[in-house]
């Protein structure tokens, strides 16, 4: 974006957050359709703007419960945009944070990095070798924990992904936990992602064992080269096979998927970009996807990914994507 188009979102988030606050205010009006028609940086900023407060709209607060119904402000469309119209507090609280993402504040996960023995950042990969001498690679914004220091061959993945090449011992299995999961292996290589919805686990070769953390892992059928299996909080299990040599693609740089929901590809191109990626379309975040996508350009990923169903990418600044 030039100096100008970000000088104009920054004003479109203020006018927003002005017009909330006084609706009835006229003079505050005849004010911004001024500086509306003013430039077209400032209309163009005005349209993104309002795609925001939009999708902000759909989005419930934590304890929504809690929340009285409060005034719903009738903001201008000049631009034709359909308002949901957020509750006031809401609609300042989701400018508010947009207006700190536009100046690059961003939240760290404290707590969980402070845990972690082993992290990344965004777009970094990096390879670990652990106590027992088997390597972990770990993806962007990925976390690992050893789970207890007299056991260095167990190891909780806290966040991201990460594929190991484990170095074989019969007499001591290791394991990894994911959210939900549990894999148990001798010596094998195999990728292990865990998110807020489910863990998934994918072999390129040897033999694991993936179960709910309370199961029996003796139990559970063995999973082979090119077999994946992911798992949920309430233990619902999806499976199939892909080909062993797309196992942790994105070491080489693609996030490769087939039949995936769009939502999730999403989610993993968001670890390559360094800002926040919004999507609100319900409909557009259940599309089932199929491709490959690179990770050293995720704003064209991004494009090429929702560009198949007819979605679009609009950048507000380095750090705000809205996908819709």
């Amino acid at each position: 974006m030039t100096e100008k188009a970000d000088q104009a979102t920054e004003e479109a988030a203020a006018w927003l957050i002005a017009l909330e606050e006084e609706p009835g205010d006229a003079a505050l009006l005849a004010r911004f359709q001024s500086w509306l028609h003013a430039a077209p940086d400032n209309r163009r900023a005005w349209t993104d703007m309002a795609e925001i407060y939009d999708l902000m709209g759909r989005l419930p607060p934590a304890h929504a419960d809690l929340w009285q119904k409060a005034y719903r402000p009738a903001l201008p469309s000049p631009v034709g945009i359909p308002w949901r119209r957020p509750a006031r507090r809401v609609a300042r609280m989701a400018m508010g944070f947009v207006l700190l993402v536009l100046v690059g504040f961003t939240i760290p996960q404290a707590e969980l990095y402070l845990r972690a023995d082993y992290t990344t950042g965004i777009a970094e990969i990096r390879a670990v070798t652990l106590p027992d001498g088997s390597i972990a690679r770990l993806g962007p914004r990925a976390a690992l924990e050893q789970v207890t220091q007299a056991d260095d061959r167990h190891f909780r993945l806290l966040r991201g992904q990460a594929f190991f090449e484990v170095t074989r011992n019969p007499a001591h299995p290791f394991r990894v936990e994911g959210k939900y999961g549990l894999v148990t292996v001798l010596g094998t290589a195999f990728e292990l992602g865990t998110g807020a919805a489910q863990d998934r686990v994918a072999v390129r070769q040897g033999k694991v064992s993936f179960a709910p953390q309370a199961a029996d892992q003796d139990a559970s059928s063995p999973l082979v080269p090119g077999d994946w299996v992911s798992l949920d909080a309430v233990g619902n299990r999806a499976s199939g096979r892909d080909a062993p040599e797309d196992v942790a693609a994105w070491l080489n740089g693609r996030i490769v998927v087939r039949d995936r929901p769009l939502a999730e590809v999403v989610q993993a191109l968001g670890d390559y970009y360094p800002g926040l990626i919004l999507l609100g379309d319900a409909d557009l975040a259940v599309k089932r996807v199929t491709g490959s996508y690179n990770t050293a350009d995720p704003v064209s990923a991004l494009r090429a990914l929702v560009g198949a169903h007819g979605g679009t990418v609009h950048s507000l600044s380095p750090l705000l994507l809205i996908l819709s």
